[in-house]
């Protein structure tokens, strides 16, 4: 799909930008619609998110220059707000916040249309709260995959890499987890030598390693959970948690095998289930497409079209 031509200014905005993962992806697809469009941000770190030098300009609010922020920003979410309402965007017509945190309090005037793209409400204010305040990350990005994993995401609490590290210690069954952050030291010195941890790769080493891997474990819940399609895109069953995004992104016995309860004795017996299964490959890369980039981008353009009008 080419570029909208278009005479309205737009502007699209993001929490932090830091890190790669599932939301970024969502960020390159708009700059591919809207790619006059300058990004606003609180933070801006050029070494960790080099996909965003794409963009015509990378705008950073105050905070940028506070020493530390970029790579300890969770100590800063109470000026987090006064950050995006420090931005002027009197000169867009149109302004899209994608978020999951504060990008979504940001101020127009009532002629100009904000479309927020809510990725969640934010984890450790709402749904994870007493989970992130017993389990603290230690501040000095994952995805779990039986045979071969692959993801650069990030390994905190959340993401729960230390049931399927629990579970994959009982098995004795290869384990790759790909990806980097404050439970990555936590997660190796539990993990027995059947588990190996790669860290941060690129995406030609991504792909190779979904190309070789037997399945994919998401033990997690997600609101969507982007790294579940992209492995059936490569023909890879997911063992994923029977909740959140899951319930829509894995067809159960076709696409992959869901399981009802986050403890090893569960996923344990979810893998081994798995492993007396076939799966089609090509029901697998058909269901990944009903997620294409393509779709997004025509769905979203159509949307925004349907609203400025």
């Amino acid at each position: 799909m080419k570029p909208w031509k278009h005479t309205k200014k737009v502007a699209i905005v993001y929490d932090r930008v830091n890190k790669w993962g599932g939301a970024e992806r969502v960020l390159l697809a708009l700059h591919e619609i809207f790619p006059d469009a300058p990004l606003y941000t609180s933070v801006y770190d050029s070494k960790k998110a080099s996909w965003a030098k794409v963009f015509p300009a990378v705008k950073t609010s105050f905070l940028q220059k506070i020493p530390l922020v970029k790579s300890l920003h969770e100590l800063f979410g109470w000026l987090m707000p006064v950050a995006f309402e420090s931005f002027n965007f009197d000169k867009f017509d149109l302004v899209i916040s994608v978020t999951s945190e504060a990008a979504k309090g940001i101020k127009t005037k009532p002629d100009t249309l904000h479309i927020c793209y809510c990725l969640t409400p934010t984890r450790y204010l709402w749904s994870l709260n007493d989970y992130y305040f017993k389990n603290p990350p230690v501040y000095f990005k994952i995805f779990p995959f039986f045979r071969v994993i692959s993801k650069p995401n990030r390994l905190v609490p959340y993401k729960k890499v230390d049931l399927a590290v629990s579970a994959f210690n009982q098995l004795g069954l290869p384990l790759i987890v790909v990806g980097t952050g404050s439970e990555r030291v936590k997660l190796k010195r539990s993990a027995k030598e059947n588990i190996k941890f790669v860290g941060e790769v690129s995406e030609t080493k991504l792909a190779k390693y979904y190309q070789n891997a037997k399945a994919l474990i998401m033990p997690q819940e997600e609101d969507f959970g982007i790294v579940a399609v992209e492995a059936q895109s490569y023909g890879v069953p997911v063992i994923a948690y029977k909740k959140g995004g899951s319930l829509d992104t894995v067809i159960d016995g076709k696409t992959g095998i869901l399981f009802d309860k986050q403890n090893p004795k569960t996923l344990i017996r979810a893998v081994r289930k798995f492993e007396k299964m076939k799966f089609d490959k090509k029901r697998l890369t058909e269901n990944a497409r009903k997620f294409s980039k393509a779709r997004f981008k025509k769905e979203f353009l159509d949307l925004t079209k349907k609203m400025l009008n």
